[in-house]
């Protein structure tokens, strides 16, 4: 756990090859929330996420 910790403190992860659109298309199979709050959350990740970010990979992505 502690590596795991520290790893990501470090930004790195050995699993980071999945682009954001990937990690947003298994997000989504996943969840598990009613009808209406899916459709909202698909469509704001569509509208407002996918577009701008999606096709970078999730290592190369930081608050910055």
């Amino acid at each position: 756990m502690r590596r795991l910790a520290t790893q990501v403190d470090e930004r790195w992860n050995p699993r980071t090859s999945a682009t954001i659109a990937q990690l947003l298309d298994r997000y989504l199979e996943t969840l598990d929330v009613g009808y209406s709050t899916h459709r909202m959350y698909t469509r704001y990740l569509e509208l407002h996420v996918r577009p701008f970010i999606g096709h970078m990979k999730a290592g190369a992505v930081d608050s910055e």
